[in-house]
């Protein structure tokens, strides 16, 4: 499985590592909007948390699971600030 980050802004992409049961990005990420990837590539499918509502939107854009786009589920992911400050 990987999973990458991409800068709307400018298209650069930043790829996660892999440590345990995370991916985890260690350098300062600048401030912007991202598209986040998660692909998995082996024969076996992987579980990932996603939440689903009914008729209500927690993200601006829809998921895309498969080229399917689903308006009402969005992926739980979070940020941790590791040996720095939020400025």
């Amino acid at each position: 499985m990987t999973i990458t980050l991409q800068s709307l802004q400018s298209a650069h992409v930043w790829t996660l590592t892999e440590k345990a049961d995370e991916f985890i990005l260690k350098q300062p990420l600048p401030a912007g909007s991202y598209q986040i990837v998660i692909q998995n590539q082996g024969l076996v499918p992987q579980l990932i948390d996603l939440v689903q509502t009914n008729n209500y939107t927690l993200a601006p854009f829809p998921i895309t699971i498969n080229q399917l786009q689903n308006k009402n589920v969005s992926l739980i992911y979070f940020f941790e600030w590791l040996n720095m400050k939020p400025s």
